[in-house]
């Protein structure tokens, strides 16, 4: 695997460098795992839902993906939002950038999945 091909998450989420390993390939990659998480039925299993409370909802209830301020930021989460669409989630992206904690917000607010 070429090193532009791996994808490394830490405590707070992917850090890439744009270009390099944070490429539209690998926001496609992405959004292919999250629907494919988002479509196991093993993922009422995933302590979230099991062990802390979450309601599991399905993958219909769609889900919201937002940007930052960064370079290119809004051309990557919409392209994230089709990637994770090709499997059959509804996907909405948001208009502009926005907090992560309105994003929490809104997922709770419109019982997204």
């Amino acid at each position: 695997m070429a090193a532009s091909d791996r994808i490394r998450f830490g405590t707070d989420g992917w850090r890439g460098v744009i270009a390099d390993d944070f490429t539209y390939a690998n926001v496609a990659r992405v959004g292919a795992a999250i629907a494919a998480v988002l479509h196991a039925p093993e993922r009422r299993d995933l302590p979230p839902y099991r062990a802390w409370g979450v309601p599991c909802r399905p993958v219909s209830a769609g889900l919201i993906v937002g940007y930052d301020t960064r370079f290119s930021s809004a051309e990557f989460a919409r392209h994230l939002g089709r990637a994770v669409a090709q499997s059959g989630i509804p996907v909405a992206v948001t208009a502009a950038p926005v907090p992560t904690p309105a994003l929490s917000a809104a997922v709770v607010e419109w019982q997204l999945a």
